[in-house]
């Protein structure tokens, strides 16, 4: 659950040290990988648990790749370029216009934040979703100006979008396994006997 709450430690005020919150993150996935392995030793590569296994291994690789080879295009995105500020002159009224919209909105979603530093984290989400979904079609909107993703290329643009994706697919396949494997056994053993610790046998044939 470790990576899940450096997700959504980030996103919050409780981000006090990053850096902190993503060792504990690759700490944690390389610590449950070992962990996983051993637990489905026994069992089918192309099971349920076992493509839940390779979904795990995806993830592992990805975050390496990123980490090794793409992290200088990454740290390029957060340098000053001139053609992020190189843009037509409708480009620039219509950026003007997104920003003091931004502005406004952002008035009323948090007044004492800035606007050329406001980020909207899972706090803005939970008491003004509406404002907060506002806001982020703004800042998306503002990004297609500049072409920040069109800069970026299709590789990194996408690459973070198919982590977060293939983490919420792992985690919520994990979620359903812990949930069946302890209140369904009976279920899940099928023909075999329920050999794990269980609250109830519930599923099991009579």
């Amino acid at each position: 659950m470790t990576p899940l709450l450096f997700s959504l430690a980030k996103r919050s005020p409780l981000s006090v040290s990053p850096p902190r919150w993503f060792a504990a993150h690759v700490l944690a996935s390389m610590a449950g990988f070992v962990l996983i392995s051993l637990h489905v030793a026994a069992g089918g590569i192309f099971s349920t648990p076992g493509i839940l296994y390779l979904l795990l291994v995806f993830l592992i690789v990805q975050g390496i790749v990123a980490r090794v080879f793409l992290s200088r295009q990454f740290s390029r995105q957060f340098g000053s370029r001139e053609s992020s500020f190189t843009v037509t002159d409708a480009a620039r009224r219509e950026l003007a216009e997104v920003i003091a919209a931004k502005a406004r909105l952002l008035a009323r979603l948090d007044p004492q934040a800035s606007e050329a530093l406001f980020s909207p984290n899972l706090r803005h989400a939970v008491s003004h979703p509406l404002l907060t979904l506002r806001y982020a079609r703004l800042v998306a909107q503002e990004s297609r100006l500049v072409g920040a993703r069109r800069r970026a290329g299709r590789t990194l643009s996408m690459w973070r979008r198919l982590h977060i994706l293939a983490a919420f697919l792992f985690l919520s396949g994990i979620v359903i396994h812990v949930v069946t494997v302890t209140f369904f056994a009976g279920y899940v053993a099928g023909d075999d006997s329920i050999y794990w610790w269980h609250l109830a046998t519930w599923g099991k044939e009579t």
